[in-house]
């Protein structure tokens, strides 16, 4: 029983209010004043950046405070002001999009390479035009690595400081998108590779 009571001393429940709605959210007393913030965006969709945490007509300012530090109990309600993130006026996440559309655009052509790359496995491409093909192909292969490592480097440039963390997510998905197109790209350009071996001998 002592250690049960001893558990819940650890944890706080609190009530906090985002306009009309209220959230109710259990934190650690050695929790920050930026894990409440944290845990709010997640609860409401409203950026640690554009928060605005209340309590007992104080705004909660120090992010690196300790919520007990900041007078925040068992019980205690909070008032959060903010603006729900919307993607569709952030500059960094339509960036992000547009470079995702990018990239289902060059993935079509690299499986149309791959595709090419078939036909001259199976034997349905001359043998005296099959040096041809696969040097054009290697080019175009090139060209799509090429155009990744770009898109990379864009993504990898975008500052987004502290952005909401769907904008984080979106970014980590792209470029895990493009890393695997990327070494899909390295398994195609080995098979071609091979081929020009092949033909060459």
């Amino acid at each position: 029983m002592g250690s049960h009571s001893q558990e819940e001393s650890h944890v706080l429940e609190i009530i906090v209010s985002h306009g009309p709605h209220k959230h109710s959210l259990n934190l650690g007393t050695k929790a920050t004043i930026g894990d409440l913030g944290m845990k709010l965006e997640e609860l409401t969709g409203v950026p640690v950046a554009g928060q605005k945490i209340i309590n007992r007509g104080r705004t909660l300012a120090n992010h690196d405070q300790q919520v007990t530090e900041a007078g925040i109990k068992h019980g205690s309600k909070l008032m959060l002001i903010g603006k729900k993130f919307n993607p569709e006026e952030d500059d960094n996440y339509k960036q992000i999009v547009e470079v995702e559309k990018r990239i289902v655009a060059l993935a079509k052509k690299q499986i149309e390479i791959s595709e090419e790359i078939t036909g001259v496995q199976n034997g349905y491409l001359q043998k005296d035009l099959e040096k041809d093909s696969l040097s054009r192909l290697c080019k175009r292969l090139a060209s799509c690595h090429e155009e990744y490592v770009r898109f990379l480097e864009k993504l990898d440039s975008l500052d987004l400081g502290t952005c909401n963390q769907s904008i984080r997510r979106k970014r980590k998905d792209v470029i895990k998108d493009i890393q695997s197109q990327l070494d899909s790209n390295d398994s195609l350009s080995s098979t071609i590779d091979k081929l020009q071996n092949t033909s060459n001998s």
